[in-house]
């Protein structure tokens, strides 16, 4: 089942569970409704893991590591074999 289409039903019990909560409906249904998004998100976790969760909860990713980058200090083994250097021009 696409994401879009899972996380519009879990929009919709959600906005059910809150509707029916401010309307007065009986405290039961609320929590069916309530216990069936948990399970919307309990099933998603249990087929994508923590990164689908994630994702269908619009949930930032971890931030990755930045990798610098480091200069070369040694010339090019191009610019050894031809004899020139980097500052040299062609």
């Amino acid at each position: 089942m696409p994401l879009a289409r899972t996380r519009a039903k879990l929009a919709a019990f959600v906005a059910l569970a809150a509707a029916g909560a401010g309307a007065g409906i009986s405290w039961w249904a609320v929590g069916v409704l309530l216990l069936t998004t948990a399970a919307i998100v309990v099933a998603a976790g249990l087929l994508g893991g923590p990164r689908l969760v994630r994702a269908l909860l619009c949930l930032p990713s971890r931030p990755q590591p930045v990798r610098h980058r480091t200069e070369r200090t040694k010339p090019d083994a191009r610019l050894r074999s031809s004899g020139r250097t980097p500052a040299q021009p062609r």
